[in-house]
């Protein structure tokens, strides 16, 4: 019998120190059965059409999804993954349990996304990864939870698995978006889809996967003014069922540096909301 996913990730020709990167991981956790999938090179792409505004990486990045999709088996989920993402130890055990029930009726899940990051978001997803990481663990999650991504989802095509039925709705929309020039980049024409309900999307908590450090702020797409911020990274790390090691560094820099003094109670002040909050539902209590 088949196994119930099928996968791929996306990987440029001239960048083979990626594709040895995912190869390690995906032979460590056991996907053998997620294969490379050859990327476009936006070197290579024909002039834009007219009214198309992006740039060759995003075109080029654009198309790679929209191939991987058309490949993809359409009777099984499929994983899609860009070929800098960290995976996560409990990735294959997290979502298989996720298809086995969780993923009815639900199009996209994304391992992983810049969220919105206003307090009020950052907290209540702070709150869902507190239930699942108990104090003092190795950051190895109870489970996960699915979170709607109309409410958190800002942009991120990175790690997501589709459904068979979100498959063809999702290339249905690329062909439209396609058709269209496309005038965004496919995360933020998924962001639109979503927001507008034609794609049932969820989120994962814990993350599974996550931007891996060393490929930080050196995307293939040419488009670094999109390279999130060295807090956002932090904050996405703390959301991810993975070791905190690496990114302790970016987090002390983070420290060190000099803010307003008021601002900085305001952190420490955070901490400790944090901590209680933390306290009382590891007591089954109620939140401040």
């Amino acid at each position: 019998m088949s196994p119930p996913i099928a996968g791929l990730y996306i990987n440029l020709d001239r960048c083979p120190e990626r594709a040895a990167f995912m190869e390690a991981q995906l032979a460590r956790l056991g996907l053998a059965g997620v294969l490379r999938h050859a990327a476009i090179d936006a070197a290579n792409l024909p002039p834009a059409p007219a009214g198309c505004p992006l740039l060759p990486g995003e075109r080029a990045c654009f198309l790679s999804h929209l191939q991987a999709l058309e490949s993809a088996p359409a009777d099984r989920f499929t994983l899609v993954l860009e070929d800098d993402m960290e995976l996560s130890d409990q990735l294959p055990e997290l979502v298989a349990k996720a298809i086995a029930g969780p993923l009815d009726g639900v199009d996209i899940a994304f391992l992983e996304c810049q969220p919105h990051y206003s307090h009020a978001h950052l907290s209540a997803l702070w709150d869902v990864a507190c239930r699942l990481f108990p104090p003092g663990s190795a950051r190895r999650a109870q489970g996960v939870e699915l979170v709607p991504a109309q409410q958190f989802y800002k942009w991120g095509t990175a790690a997501y698995v589709v459904s068979p039925a979100g498959r063809g709705k999702l290339l249905a929309l690329m062909h439209e978006w396609l058709q269209a020039g496309p005038q965004l980049p496919l995360d933020r024409c998924v962001e639109q889809a979503v927001a507008a309900r034609q794609l049932q999307a969820v989120i994962t908590v814990p993350f599974l996967a996550t931007t891996a450090l060393q490929w930080h702020g050196r995307s293939t797409i040419a488009n670094g003014w999109r390279t999130p911020p060295d807090f956002l990274m932090v904050m996405r790390r703390l959301l991810y069922a993975g070791s905190l090691h690496e990114v302790q560094p970016m987090a002390q820099a983070l420290a060190d540096a000099q803010v307003d003094p008021a601002l900085q109670m305001f952190g420490l002040v955070l901490r400790e909301v944090a901590g209680v909050n933390r306290q009382a539902q590891a007591q089954g209590g109620k939140s401040a």
